[in-house]
């Protein structure tokens, strides 16, 4: 429903103000009337609502850190290891841990897993000297060390979404350069 206001002035200016602001208000259905003369004023109150509370339950699971759950309840993070930690998947949080596999003398993580279970993460040396994007193609596979890594760079991926499209970081040891990077499917 459309309204039409009008307000009377004795002076064009203001009388072209008050009828472009009660355009306005009209146009936002704030409902505003007027009389000849004196426009009335109306407010528009709101009560806050209430957030709903959402219960949450905590379960540990063995291992050192939970980096990414799916939407199936799959998860990957990493486990301590005698020698640095590993890259690890939970087919459940019920579930022991799969060890994700091992590149000789480099810490591993998995940060991240998609629909199709297919993994990613990084390898990095004790002194961070060395880091390497990893991805697993299954939590059965060996890490495969990511490509188009510049010499002299470190790299860490973060993600990889459900077509296999992967994202992270290229950066130089001073971070000098830091570059977003993402790895796309052929």
């Amino acid at each position: 429903m459309k309204q039409f206001i009008s307000f009377k002035s004795t002076r064009g200016s203001i009388g072209r103000s008050c009828w472009l602001l009660g355009v306005c208000l009209a146009t936002l259905g704030l409902g505003v009337s007027a009389t000849a003369e004196v426009p009335r004023r109306s407010f528009i109150t709101s009560t806050p609502q209430a957030i709903p509370q959402v219960q949450y339950t905590v379960i540990e699971f063995g291992g050192r850190r939970a980096n990414d759950i799916s939407e199936s309840g799959q998860i990957v993070g990493s486990i301590p290891a005698p020698e640095l930690f590993r890259a690890a998947f939970w087919a459940s949080s019920q579930s022991a841990p799969i060890d994700l596999g091992t590149l000789p003398g480099l810490r591993r993580t998995a940060l991240a897993i998609n629909p199709r279970r297919e993994i990613v993460g990084y390898a990095l040396s004790e002194d961070l000297s060395v880091e390497l994007p990893l991805f697993w193609a299954s939590p059965n596979s060996t890490p495969v060390e990511l490509p188009g890594l510049p010499a002299g760079f470190l790299s860490e991926v973060y993600d990889i979404n459900p077509s296999g499209q992967i994202v992270g970081q290229f950066f130089n040891a001073d971070f000098s350069v830091d570059r977003a990077v993402l790895w796309r499917t052929r």
